[in-house]
């Protein structure tokens, strides 16, 4: 296995916000990385294929475009309506100096649209493909509706994979960035694992899946019902690897297996821990057992880690914190704050306050030992569950909507023993921790003292 990665933002904090609104979209550097590899490689490719979050970023479309003209390269993109595009902030588009404006006043939305544009009107060469795949998924009738979109389109995988006219090659990336064209600038990673076919057949079987459950964009009307979404198609026959894992609503039980796996990676640490994300959450305050009743271990991920014997180091760096009081420290507040209040009241209770939290944090890894999980999924409880059958005749807050269905996110975990990458990341990770703006909670229980 040859893996390379690729760190962009870190320093992002230092940067105005002109420098990170450009054309070259959230990660510029990761952008410019993964055009040199395409590029270089160019004549060898046969097929690549690209699951991307969000998909209107303009550079990389017409990148896309050039290599199905020039070299006769199928190129397949896998993206979520535009339904499901924020609509409503507006901001300039600088040029890549972060000096001209390109564009004046224009929402994520407005470029989506007119990269999804290019392919309803046939302006990009017949091998250049656009999908949509519009699965939503919710499992409460209380859930809060999304400003973006009326519910959360599961597709939140940046996943790439390409395959080469010569057999014995392939490449799989993965990355945390939208490489979105809108987004602020955040810590992002871009990795690449070449010629490993274990991990490149189950990127291929996942593709295959995906292409045949969505849309293509010629046939995707604007009042399709992305609540009457059914998914047609599941796996029959798994690739037999664990180093590059699909969780997916057409993968059953996928999210409930990766979450045993990752578990029993925490549980079987020697040395050291590290786990970083945009949100950590996934965590459950233990329940006092009660006469008759025994003590049953909240199965959450976090919970595993706070518990691991006192002589491994065991680090947290989030983008969302409070304190255990509810204080947020000038950091972003978590969606589920009365949860997150009970883990970090935990790890101050269990010794364990290696906790840092920075505005700048998008990337999500673990570092066990040598052991990395690269991820393009937060770690929290909803992210870890997968229901076959979710049935809501009625939301709270619009009675006139129901909904029947498999709450599953998209995303994609490699997991894989590497020194050198391990390292790299736990640099990654101490230099967001001496950030001038980093929070850290060692410094907040000091402060009390």
């Amino acid at each position: 296995m040859n893996v390379k990665i690729l760190f962009d933002g870190t320093n992002c904090c230092d940067l105005n916000t002109q420098a990170q609104l450009t054309v070259a979209g959230s990660s510029p550097y990761l952008l410019q990385g993964l055009f040199k590899f395409f590029r270089r490689e160019a004549p060898n490719i046969k097929t690549v294929n690209l699951a991307f979050f969000i998909f209107n970023n303009k550079l990389l479309h017409d990148e896309l475009n050039r290599l199905a003209l020039e070299f006769d390269i199928e190129i397949n993109v896998i993206s979520i309506p535009l339904e499901g595009y924020d609509h409503q902030k507006r901001a300039n588009v600088y040029d890549l100096t972060g000096i001209t404006v390109l564009r004046t006043g224009v929402t994520k939305k407005e470029l989506a649209a007119e990269v999804y544009d290019e392919f309803t009107e046939s302006t990009v060469h017949e091998k250049y493909k656009l999908f949509i795949f519009p699965h939503i998924y919710v499992r409460s009738k209380s859930m809060k509706f999304f400003s973006r979109g009326a519910l959360p389109y599961s597709l939140h995988i940046k996943s790439i994979h390409v395959v080469f006219r010569d057999d014995c090659r392939s490449s799989v990336m993965l990355s945390s960035s939208n490489f979105a064209v809108r987004d602020q600038t955040k810590s992002e990673f871009l990795v690449r694992v070449d010629d490993d076919q274990a991990i490149s057949d189950s990127s291929r079987q996942f593709f295959e899946l995906l292409i045949s459950n969505s849309i293509p964009v010629k046939k995707f009307t604007e009042n399709f019902d992305s609540f009457k979404f059914n998914i047609n198609k599941f796996l029959t026959q798994s690739i037999a690897t664990n180093a590059n894992l699909f969780g997916a609503p057409f993968l059953k039980n996928s999210q409930v297996k990766i979450k045993s796996r990752i578990i029993d990676l925490i549980i079987n640490t020697k040395r050291r821990l590290y786990i970083s994300a945009q949100h950590l959450s996934a965590f459950q305050k233990p329940q006092v057992a009660s006469k008759g009743k025994p003590f049953d271990y909240p199965n959450q991920i976090l919970n595993y880690a706070l518990d691991l014997p006192s002589e491994i180091e065991v680090h947290f760096l989030s983008q969302t914190f409070v304190d255990e009081f509810g204080n947020s420290h000038g950091c972003n507040r978590p969606e589920n704050e009365s949860a997150f209040k009970d883990f970090i009241g935990a790890c101050v209770k269990k010794g364990r306050t290696s906790y840092f939290a920075n505005k700048v944090i998008h990337w999500k890894f673990i570092v066990s030992d040598d052991i990395v999980v690269l991820t393009t999924c937060n770690f929290t409880p909803t992210q870890f569950i997968y229901i076959e059958d979710v049935r809501i005749n009625r939301f709270d807050s619009h009675p006139e909507l129901s909904y029947f269905g498999i709450h599953s996110e998209v995303g994609q975990f490699l997991i894989f023993e590497n020194s050198d990458i391990a390292a790299e990341l736990i640099a990654e990770f101490e230099k967001c921790s001496f950030l001038k703006d980093t929070v850290s909670l060692d410094k907040i229980l000091a402060a009390r003292w």
